[in-house]
């Protein structure tokens, strides 16, 4: 049970101090200690004398919580590795240290075995009982406790179970010994929990804005899948592509941070539309200026921008669908007033698709994917990303209205890849239910960071494609596509060095060079399904030394 918590504990851990993608390596950590454990009795069969057992139980638990304060307060950064070589040290000291608690545990799964071998099945039964109990109560431990409590309970786990078997030996030092570490660990923690604070990478987002003169974290929220953080900077000025014609102050704005990165923001709203006028120079805010907004989906609303979109364009039925629960209680619970109550009411959590499926139609569909900051998405080659599948986008498209729009807010990242892969999988989604026009359907605008992509159930008429137009020049925003689209007409406002950017959009959306220009570009854009969905995985192994180049010859950019 003690085994399990501390193993799904550690990937909570290393998402906040480090990045979730190193949440991975728990998992060849505990399969490294369990097999020494193994090659360790081999070598030494003493080691199985059952009556250690009980020993074991102790030395788990201590090591549970020693491996944790040594590698809390090793100054590892993976940010690092493009410089320090020595950070490739760290990485070996937190597989050693990290695999011990996993050592002893497999010497008592070992030394029982060892000696009851008539009870093997007994054994093994109450062994993924106990493993599933473990990770069953981490949720309810990272729920009510923090990730420092977390591990003094799970270690306190173990001490229980090696108190419980220390009781039927003959020699009873140990009935001592383990009531006595209980009392050490839990006055530590109650008088010197500082020790036991998690030292998140100086890299992240939350802590490079607690940086700012000025700068104060106000609360911390927590559930069992993340912790969110809520935090005045002068660093949180959340507007994504607002446009340079804007020249009033932001509304105040307070961030929330979620494990420690994803920065974004909570603004603040009285009911005035005057004072969230900044939103009519958002990007974002296209498909509101074209088109039917009555009913509106907002998907992953985070800080509730978008939600406030929704409300400064008079939508009359606004859903709003988070799939982190956490975020939604902190605003209400930290900030409802400031907030404005964004998510008083039609709020719901979950994954939208799966939500969706219960739902009407819609005009507009929102999805927002600025809460990915861009630098940081080379990490999430490995995780899949069910919201951006062709399939999802099919679900999308059913639940719109007749001449209502899907709109995707994304940062603007040269080389481009992900802009240029929705448009793919879009484009495969309509083919898939035989429509065979999507590229009448869509267009692209483009801000000093951000780009827009908006996808209208239906032809984008004459009318539409004025009202385009209008939107992008009033607000110096660049056109990147629509139905006609002449190359003079791009990048004009946001000069990129040339126009590459736009003849690759061109030819994605022209069917005639469409599979011809997603085979040939330097990253692999091709659409992604619900059986490969893993959207963020851009690289081609056969472009390496290409990527290499373009790269600058940086190997860091890898």
């Amino acid at each position: 049970m003690a085994t399990l918590a501390y193993e799904i504990a550690l990937t909570r851990i290393f998402s906040i101090a480090l990045w979730h993608h190193f949440a991975f390596m728990v998992v060849s950590i505990a399969m490294l200690g369990i097999a020494c454990s193994g090659t360790f009795a081999a070598v030494y069969p003493q080691a199985k004398r059952p009556e250690r057992i009980g020993l074991y139980a102790l030395l788990l638990s201590l090591a549970i919580i020693l491996a944790y304060i040594a590698v809390n307060n090793l100054s590892f950064d993976p940010v690092k590795l493009a410089w320090d070589r020595k950070q490739a040290l760290y990485i070996a000291v937190y597989y050693l240290f990290l695999g011990i608690p996993f050592f002893f545990s497999g010497l008592i799964i070992l030394s029982a075995m060892e000696h009851m071998p008539e009870n093997a099945g007994s054994i093994y039964f109450f062994d993924l009982l106990g493993a599933a109990l473990g990770s069953i109560a981490v949720l309810f431990i990272l729920s009510v406790l923090d990730e420092k409590g977390a591990v003094i309970a799970i270690s306190l786990i173990s001490l229980t179970g090696g108190f419980i078997f220390s009781l039927g030996e003959k020699r009873g030092a140990k009935i001592i010994i383990i009531p006595a570490a209980a009392i050490i660990i839990i006055s530590l923690y109650i008088y010197k929990p500082s020790v036991f604070d998690i030292k998140i990478s100086p890299y992240k987002g939350m802590m490079a804005a607690m940086r700012y003169p000025g700068a104060e974290h106000i609360s911390t929220f927590r559930g069992p899948s993340s912790r969110v953080d809520i935090i005045k900077s002068p660093a949180i000025r959340y507007a994504p592509g607002l446009s340079l014609k804007y020249m009033d102050e932001l509304p105040p704005q307070i961030g929330i941070a979620v494990d420690g990165g994803d920065l974004n923001a909570v603004t603040r709203f009285s009911g005035s539309m005057e004072a969230i006028r900044f939103i009519d120079f958002l990007p974002s805010s296209l498909p509101y200026a074209i088109g039917k907004n009555s009913n509106v989906l907002v998907m992953e609303p985070k800080g509730g921008l978008p939600v406030l979109t929704a409300v400064y364009y008079g939508s009359k039925n606004i859903d709003r669908i988070e799939s982190n629960p956490v975020i939604i209680a902190a605003i209400n619970r930290a900030f409802p007033d400031f907030s404005g109550g964004i998510y008083k009411e039609n709020t719901f959590t979950g994954l939208g698709r799966a939500w969706l499926k219960t739902r009407g139609s819609y005009d507009i569909i929102d999805i927002s994917l600025t809460g990915i900051l861009p630098w940081e998405s080379g990490s999430f080659g490995i995780s899949e990303e069910f919201m951006l599948t062709r399939d999802a986008f099919i679900d999308y498209y059913q639940h719109l209205k007749q001449d209502g729009s899907l709109c995707i807010t994304l940062y603007f990242l040269p080389p481009a890849r992900t802009e240029l892969r929705l448009l793919s999988t879009i484009n495969s989604a309509m083919k898939e239910i035989g429509i065979n026009d999507a590229h009448r359907r869509i267009s692209v605008i483009r801000s000093w960071n951000t780009v827009t992509i908006l996808f209208k159930k239906g032809d984008l008429q004459p009318q539409d494609i004025a009202g385009i137009r209008k939107f992008a020049e009033e607000r110096n925003f660049d056109l990147v596509y629509y139905p006609g689209i002449r190359e003079e007409e791009s990048n004009i406002f946001n000069k990129l060095p040339n126009n590459d950017y736009f003849r690759i959009v061109s030819k994605i959306m022209d069917p005639a060079e469409y599979e011809a220009a997603v085979e040939g570009y330097l990253f692999d854009i091709a659409p992604v399904t619900d059986e490969r969905p893993f959207f963020h995985h851009f690289f081609r192994v056969k472009n390496l030394f290409e990527t290499y180049r373009l790269a600058g010859s940086k190997w860091q950019y890898f």
